[in-house]
């Protein structure tokens, strides 16, 4: 993904679906350098991996950041994107 002209910085971490059917939900979360659509994304992806490597959900931000080895957080964007999920759900 990070191949994409638009994407500035980008993290890909699963986390539970919520669903007996499927066991994890593949997440992306991106900072762009310039507007861009879920959809052009996915078409993106699709050109280069197998469909069930694509994620199902995407969070758009406005910066990724790194930690001490210089890569970013999966376990941090898992933990925020799970807690705006979960406070998403309890405004609903």
């Amino acid at each position: 993904m990070s191949e994409h002209e638009a994407v500035a910085e980008c993290v890909v971490f699963g986390v539970p679906s919520g669903s007996v059917d499927r066991m994890d939900l593949i997440v992306a979360c991106v900072a762009a350098d310039r507007p861009i659509a879920r959809d052009e994304l996915k078409q993106f992806l699709l050109q280069l991996l197998p469909a069930w490597q694509v994620p199902r959900e995407w969070w758009f931000v406005d910066s990724i950041g790194s930690n001490g080895t210089g890569k970013p957080s999966r376990a941090k964007w898992r933990r925020n994107f799970l807690g705006n999920r979960a406070k998403q759900a309890a405004a609903a």
